[in-house]
């Protein structure tokens, strides 16, 4: 799994993750690692398949994709 830069602090590993960067688990095992806003995916991120496959990536509001970016390698 990759780490991109952001200005935002880490979020803490548990609790509210609110105005940080960091990871959210769903319950079907997919990871999303990037901004958050209220528990939710919330700026820019990357969404991980259970097998660790990028998903989507790209900006998020409110915990829905809403412009896919492709990522620079």
């Amino acid at each position: 799994m990759a780490w991109a830069q952001s200005t935002l602090p880490p979020c803490p590993e548990k609790g509210v993750k609110d105005r940080c960067f960091g990871k959210l688990v769903n319950g079907i095992g997919a990871v999303y690692v990037g901004e958050d806003l209220d528990s939710k995916a919330h700026g820019y991120g990357i969404l991980y398949s259970k097998l660790g496959q990028v998903a989507q990536s790209g900006e998020w509001r409110e915990g829905i994709m809403r412009r896919s970016v492709e990522l620079e390698i």
